[in-house]
């Protein structure tokens, strides 16, 4: 699980072969590429974005890694946050404790998303 973290750690050079896990078929790399992603440090105008898509994937490790991901990095606020917003509603409190623990890594800049999301 941990052989992405070394990818991560080499930058710019490390990103494609991390982008490109994301869309594996084995859930496993999925999820290896997504925590790693999270330690990523450069290019987060590729990276935020490849992790907002991966909050569609089917399987609920890869997913709450990709939540994980964002809250690691609370980097591109603008479009972390709104998607993080949009995968809250629904009943599943574990799924929305999670994406709350998230936004709140962004800090000031999910504050007026947090507050709403105590109304839902």
């Amino acid at each position: 699980m941990y052989s992405a973290m070394p990818l991560a750690g080499m930058g710019s050079d490390g990103l494609p072969p991390l982008i490109a896990a994301l869309t594996n078929q084995n859930r496993i790399i999925r999820l290896s590429a997504a925590n790693g992603l999270g330690w990523e440090r450069s290019d987060l105008n590729i990276v935020v974005p490849a992790l907002i898509a991966l909050l569609g994937d089917q399987d609920m490790s890869v997913h709450v890694s990709a939540v994980n991901a964002l809250g690691q990095l609370h980097a591109e606020p603008g479009l972390a946050v709104p998607a993080l917003m949009k995968d809250f509603p629904g009943n599943d409190p574990l799924r929305r404790n999670l994406i709350l623990m998230s936004l709140g890594q962004f800090g000031t800049n999910a504050k007026a998303a947090v507050r709403c999301s105590w109304r839902s």
